[in-house]
């Protein structure tokens, strides 16, 4: 009889698993270095050839992160780790396979060692290759690209411990069930299902208006904090942008799958140690784990439908009545169909019917559980007494928010609000939405008008008995009193106000209402120099008071993408006002001047020769806005126009050949000429948006005329 060997760990097993491998793994490997090259090179070629098209122009080099240079390591967790654990643990399938594996004179915990590092090695191999394929063309490259590394090494790290964490959930399955389809589905279980119930029962939030993002903190509840279920969810759900990027980059979504695959691992290896021989092509060791599997699975179904029940329970109607009946009868459907596929017996198909009491129960416990939750919190309306401060909830900004500069200051704003009339204050407004909500009165809630001048923030309100987050709607008297505390803040001393974060390298985008915009790192770049210097000369409160209202337009706007600590990205945007920045709108002024000359030109070429034989609305469109400047008021007055005739006579008599000053009239001009394809003409002009200044008593007089 041979002598058992008790190591843990076998090399010969070891190698004989990279072996087995050897065809998926090389194919990887190639796939990922190929790929990589292929995406890489093609860019810095491209950018080559635009600098030798426009030699006297700079190029901008726009950053690559990680998942652009290598986005193909993506397929690695998706496809090779479950493919590779599958082909080495498949003989946990098939008796003959399982009871050769389990005689041969290796510990269980050798196998099951051996054949994981095995997997492990051929993946880093092809994690490898996609490295290599990004630094290499970097190197020969250098002029460019922009590589921006740290995102590529956290994201080679981040698929390596994706990677693990879908093969210890694999492990686990197969360790358990004994048949294809049931690792499958016990798999998905185990990848996606937790996650996909917390989605589903996190959707009972948008119920409920008052509870804030950040709600009480549930952090580790965000599908952000895996990268597994964010980026799948991402494309399933049409959400794959910037946020799904962030989740590869991040420190907390990598500590989370190295904590969750340890903790699978060790699972795994307790059910491998105990698998029994005869588990192999039975779906179930036994008939509980069988029931536990279907009601498992039916149970994932019905708590989407208890959601719906749930958020449109005060407005039911007959055909929503008729479509629940409808969406349960499915439940029960999948609930039999599931135990068929399994068993491939319909007498057990039928002997699981019991089983439907337990489905019953869940959904009463899921359904009372949710109405439960949201009384909860329309029971949380604290006296002043019972507080004990107020201050704005801190937003982690990222995941692919939009931000505007209003929104991002308030947020540097963190003092405590202490005074009990304005705790008073912000309560009142608490319980008047509190009553809205609870009475189930939801379109007076979103459409009441007397409400329309409210303002909705996000609070942290701290009582004797905890913290919590609200989303109140402010009225516009407390809005006031708040934003004082705010401006005395910052006047004493508090400059960060005044630092608007810095943008991603070559992700400024410059535009007006007009709808015109361009893209030109080197002006905007100036024109992000100049706004920051003319921010350390204004006052807050003329800051506030500007952005805060809606009587002055932004002469032009900055959007541009931000990169926090954690390598999340979100989108921020900053309104320019002429009243603020004048330098800097006076600049922008000019530089618009001088790239709009040809379009106008081409644009009044048109209005004089080929307008007049098209016909509107069929051949061409013509959108105005004009704004007259009011020298009493000292203020614009703006008209929407669409007529051919006023356009016409602005390129006749009105035009100023000059960049628009800070009380010059203007209007925005939006033509959009149509065209089919076999009368195309690429020296034709088909439009565009123009923004030009005029001169004022004309623009006053063909105004007056078009009323």
């Amino acid at each position: 009889m041979r002598e058992i060997n008790k190591k843990p760990f076998s090399v010969g097993l070891y190698i004989e698993g990279l072996r087995q491998l050897r065809i998926v793994g090389i194919l990887g490997v190639i796939l990922m270095f190929g790929s990589s090259m292929v995406m890489n090179v093609s860019q810095a070629l491209s950018y080559r050839r635009q600098a030798t098209l426009y030699p006297d122009e700079s190029i901008v080099l726009y950053p690559v992160d990680g998942l652009d240079a290598m986005s193909f390591l993506l397929i690695v967790f998706c496809a090779f780790a479950p493919i590779m654990t599958w082909i080495l643990f498949r003989f946990m399938n098939k008796r003959n396979s399982s009871d050769f594996m389990f005689a041969i004179p290796n510990t269980r915990l050798s196998i099951y060692c051996s054949y994981l590092s095995a997997i492990m090695t051929w993946i880093a191999a092809m994690i490898l290759a996609g490295l290599i394929g990004v630094l290499l063309p970097a190197a020969i490259f250098s002029n460019y690209l922009n590589i921006m590394y740290d995102t590529v090494f956290l994201f080679a790290l981040s698929t390596f411990l994706c990677s693990l964490q879908v093969v210890s959930a694999i492990l686990i399955a197969m360790s358990i069930t004994g048949t294809l389809f049931s690792n499958i589905i016990l798999s998905g279980m185990l990848l996606f299902g937790p996650r996909l119930l917390i989605t589903m029962l996190l959707a009972v939030q948008e119920n409920i208006p008052l509870l804030c993002n950040n709600s009480d903190g549930l952090f580790l509840l965000k599908n952000s904090i895996n990268p597994i279920t964010g980026f799948v969810f991402g494309i399933v759900f049409g959400a794959l942008d910037c946020s799904t990027k962030s989740v590869f980059y991040s420190a907390a979504p990598m500590i989370y799958s190295a904590v969750l695959s340890v903790i699978y691992l060790l699972l795994a290896i307790f059910f491998f140690q105990r698998r029994k021989s005869e588990t192999a092509g039975k779906s179930a060791p036994n008939p509980i784990l069988q029931a536990i599997y279907r009601i498992t699975i039916t149970m994932m179904y019905c708590i989407a439908v208890a959601v719906i029940i749930v958020s449109e329970c005060d407005e039911m109607t007959s055909e929503m009545i008729f479509g629940i009946v409808v969406a349960y009868l499915v439940a029960v459907a999948l609930y039999f169909l599931f135990e068929l596929i399994m068993t491939k017996s319909l007498r057990k198909m039928w002997k699981a019917a019991p089983g439907l009491l337990i489905v019953l129960v869940l959904n009463g416990i899921t359904i009372f559980g949710m109405r439960a939750a949201i009384h909860n919190a329309y029971q949380f309306q604290p006296t002043t007494d019972q507080v004990e401060s107020i201050s704005f909830a801190q937003q982690n900004f990222g995941s692919g928010d939009y931000i505007y500069y209003i929104n991002y200051v308030q947020n540097k704003y963190k003092e405590e609000i202490k005074d009990k009339n304005l705790i008073s204050n912000i309560l009142k407004n608490l319980k008047e939405d509190t009553t809205l909500l609870e009475d189930g009165d939801r379109n007076n809630y979103y459409g009441n008008e007397l409400r329309g001048t409210y303002t909705g923030m996000d609070f942290k309100i701290k009582t004797k008995s905890g913290t919590r987050y609200r989303y109140i709607r402010i009225d516009p008297k407390t809005q006031r009193a708040l934003m004082e505390q705010v401006q005395q803040s910052f006047q004493n001393g508090n400059e960060s106000w005044r630092i608007p974060p810095e943008p991603i390298e070559g992700s400024i985008w410059i535009y007006n209402n007009g709808g015109y915009n361009w893209n030109d790192s080197n002006k905007e770049t100036v024109l992000f120099d100049q706004l920051k210097e003319e921010l350390q000369t204004i006052d807050f409160t003329d800051w506030y008071d500007v952005n805060n209202s809606e009587t002055e337009m932004a002469t032009f706007y900055f959007n541009y993408e931000v990169q926090t600590e954690d390598k999340e990205t979100y989108q921020f945007n900053l309104p320019v006002y002429a009243s603020l920045y004048p330098k800097t709108a006076e600049l922008y002024n000019t530089y618009l001047y001088e790239n709009e000359k040809e379009e106008i030109a081409a644009a009044k070429q048109f209005v004089e020769t080929k307008m007049q034989a098209l016909k509107l609305n069929d051949d061409y469109s013509v959108y105005i806005t004009a704004y007259y400047y009011d020298k009493q008021s000292q203020s614009y007055q703006t008209t929407d126009i669409s007529n051919p005739a006023f356009l016409k006579k602005i390129f006749e008599e009105g035009l100023l050949d000059q960049p628009i000053g800070s009380t010059d009239s203007y209007v925005d001009i939006n033509i959009n000429v149509y065209y089919d394809e076999y009368t195309y003409d690429e020296d034709a002009y088909y439009g565009g948006n123009l923004r030009v200044a005029v001169k004022s008593d004309i623009l006053k007089s063909l105004v007056a005329d078009s009323y």
